[in-house]
């Protein structure tokens, strides 16, 4: 697994008063991947399933850590 990470990327992102503010993106890349959720007991086919990390907990993780502002609609 591979994770690559940009910080303060500004392009198309804005706040509330029209500023720009940094995003942060993280890539994780899975040699022979294929189309399998990282970390999943299931097997889906179309590639290696990794047990070295769960996708599903890096992402939560990744929200956790990023909290957004709520909108109201």
């Amino acid at each position: 697994m591979l994770r690559t990470s940009w910080k303060n990327c500004t392009a198309g992102t804005s706040t509330a008063r029209g500023k720009s503010s940094g995003a942060e993106v993280e890539l994780y890349s899975v040699t022979d991947g294929g189309h399998v959720w990282p970390g999943e007991v299931v097997y889906s086919g179309g590639g290696y399933v990794t047990k070295h990390f769960s996708a599903t907990d890096t992402l939560w993780a990744f929200f956790e850590n990023h909290a957004g502002p709520t909108r109201d609609r």
